[in-house]
């Protein structure tokens, strides 16, 4: 029609209508998209990956993961934390006269707590299966990094790959020893040492060795591109001084590369940070935490409660009706001075094995510089390590109050319930995400997501099913299996 108006002309453009000309912008080719992309952010670069199947096979790949240079690399990703995984204690399963049968029923019973829906999974319907299409038999999980998790079973150390389910089993290491497991995964494709979980990565064991005359630290490091274990090191530590049943703390913190541990005797505190390579002996570093560092929180605690409870003429200490110890206050302590009976030592002995969850290694920032975070009855604080000088703070910087956790917790508590809230003594910090910058803090069987970066509680969730489980590390995606996961979700 000459008007252009007749009845059956379908809706004009928007712009056309307005009277603006529709301009038409050329389509940039993937390969300056990826460039660009490359150099912005993570959260710009997984919406990129997004919009369309090419561009997630791209972003997906590995040779385009070296080439990263993103901005802001000093901020946490919360979403990478896909959540941690908990199981049924061992001592259910203690009296089952098979023992593969009993390691087989506690495999079964391994969960999955959704960090992004706080609720349980099992392990089995979270994780693909393996090769042989049977369930993963996450028997022990002692240390988990870019995606990977390495499980201790019995007389074997393997390495699962959880995007894919695929796994790696490392040979035997040489002589048995107490120690600690370090999952470190490099960067780039595996070589053909590794090409089954698909990440070069090591593992490293490490124990502190307190005998006669003779500290050190003894260390024996996996390659999966060597495919063997190196030499079993030893690298003394003369300053480290005190006694402890058991001084390296779990959970040691991995920052570019270097392993740090914190190391809590009877008389002083230390930071130990490891360096390993594949060509060269590890390089250890020992720093001192200032005098005033609260490293025997929970013997203080103890002696104050004993010395309120001997005041008051009682034989064994008192326990309030929910069967914990009762608060007590420092006054009452002051008043009968500071004593220390073999008893509260004992407890302090027990405790380091026991209860070593009032302090945790963790960063204030995505690969920033170590920092220990302490719960003091009061509050979560943090003392940190300045980047440029390697001292640490004199004075603690406070992190989170106990009237924040409360609010939370008492949002948490069932309407109507007149459950108390339980004293920030009960409080544990049980991990730190590396990539994601969350705290985990059980508090009266109520798990807390602490988000570093913002200082706030994120998420809480007081699931019974969680009671007198066994938490284990943390499971953060990396980068290229995130990108996959969040585009078909959309």
């Amino acid at each position: 029609m000459a008007d252009g108006a007749g009845a059956g002309a379908g809706p004009r453009p928007r712009a056309q209508a307005r009277g603006r000309r529709i301009s038409q912008t050329a389509s940039l080719p993937l390969d300056i998209v990826l460039d660009i992309a490359a150099r912005t952010d993570p959260a710009t670069l997984v919406r990129c990956a997004a919009t369309c199947r090419d561009l997630r096979a791209r972003v997906a790949d590995p040779g385009f993961l070296r080439g990263l240079r993103l901005r802001h690399a000093d901020c946490f990703v919360p979403p990478l934390l896909r959540g941690h995984l908990i199981q049924e204690p061992y001592h259910r399963f203690y009296f089952d006269k098979d023992l593969e049968d009993a390691e087989a029923k506690r495999d079964s019973n391994m969960y999955l707590l959704d960090a992004a829906a706080g609720r349980l999974r099992r392990a089995s319907k979270a994780f693909p299966a393996g090769p042989d299409g049977e369930p993963l038999r996450l028997h022990r999980p002692v240390s988990a990094r870019e995606g990977l998790l390495l499980v201790h079973k019995p007389h074997e150390l393997r390495v699962f790959n959880l995007a894919t389910g695929r796994s790696q089993a490392l040979p035997p290491g040489g002589p048995e020893f107490p120690v600690h497991y370090v999952l470190l995964v490099g960067d780039g494709a595996a070589a053909d040492g590794s090409a089954v979980v698909g990440r070069p990565f090591q593992v490293v064991k490490a124990s502190l060795v307190f005998e006669y005359h003779h500290r050190h630290l003894k260390v024996q490091t996996f390659s999966s591109e060597l495919g063997a274990w190196g030499p079993c090191t030893e690298i003394r530590t003369p300053q480290i001084q005190g006694a402890a049943y058991e001084p390296l703390r779990p959970m040691p913190l991995v920052v570019a590369g270097a392993m740090h541990w914190l190391c809590l005797t009877d008389s002083a505190g230390y930071v130990l940070k490891l360096r390993v390579r594949a060509a060269a002996p590890p390089r250890l570093a020992v720093t001192n935490l200032p005098e005033n560092f609260p490293y025997n929180i929970r013997r203080r605690w103890y002696v104050q409660h004993l010395m309120a409870t001997m005041a008051a003429g009682a034989r064994e200490p008192r326990r309030a009706s929910h069967g914990r110890r009762e608060d007590i206050s420092v006054d009452a302590v002051q008043a009968h001075g500071e004593v220390e009976p073999a008893a509260a030592v004992q407890e302090d002995r027990q405790g380091v094995n026991g209860f070593q969850d009032q302090h945790l290694m963790a960063t204030m920032a995505a690969g920033g510089s170590p920092a220990v975070l302490v719960t003091d009855g009061e509050k979560i604080s943090a003392w940190t390590q300045s980047k440029h000088t390697g001292r640490w703070s004199q004075q603690p910087q406070v992190v989170i109050d106990y009237a924040a956790i409360s609010t939370c917790l008492r949002s948490m508590r069932m309407p109507g319930g007149n459950l108390p809230l339980p004293p920030m003594t009960e409080a544990k910090l049980l991990w730190f995400a590396e990539r994601s910058g969350i705290v985990l803090i059980d508090m009266d069987d109520c798990f807390l997501w602490l988000d570093l970066q913002s200082r706030k509680i994120v998420r809480g969730t007081s699931d019974s099913r969680i009671t007198y489980k066994t938490v284990y590390c943390p499971y953060e995606m990396d980068l290229s299996t995130w990108v996959p996961t969040f585009s078909r979700s959309l």
